[in-house]
């Protein structure tokens, strides 16, 4: 009981931390093109605090495992390039993560905790390039789907 517990309690903080590295992926590519205001929102529900780190602003809300979002905003609306690289960020951020965790588990940690870090980053960046909106939520896929669909 004390493994399965364990294992769990690990398995949330990679998640977590699987999640806002991708978040970082999204605040990297907006840094690159320029954003004026760069929103990290980590959770759902009520609104826990918040803090900016120069044209960063982390909005932690209570169920922070739940809900990670990255918006950005500048006066000069984003071209369709800007747009795909930054949802295309996440997902390669996921995908960096996860080569890390494989490298971990295969030269240093055959550990199935870390593996599992490996599949859920993998699968992390792999569902987000699939098209799909449920409905105000968007993955990165359906955003460059819709970029793409628009600008012809």
């Amino acid at each position: 009981m004390t493994s399965f517990v364990g294992h769990l309690i690990i398995l949330f903080i990679i998640g977590v931390v699987s999640l806002i590295f991708h978040e970082l992926g999204h605040i990297t590519a907006s840094r690159w093109n320029r954003a004026e205001q760069i929103y990290l929102i980590i959770g759902a529900g009520k609104q826990i605090f918040t803090f900016t780190i120069g044209r960063l602003i982390v909005r932690i809300q209570q169920l922070f495992f739940m809900h990670f979002v990255t918006v950005s905003n500048r006066d000069k609306t984003y071209t369709s390039k800007e747009r795909i690289v930054i949802s295309i960020m996440g997902p390669a951020f996921s995908i960096l993560l996860a080569v890390f965790f494989y490298s971990l588990f295969y030269f240093y940690f055959s550990v199935y905790v870390v593996y599992i870090g490996f599949l859920f980053n993998i699968w992390l960046a792999f569902f987000n390039l699939i098209p799909l909106k449920i409905g105000q939520k968007a993955t990165d896929g359906y955003i460059i789907y819709k970029t793409l669909t628009n600008s012809r």
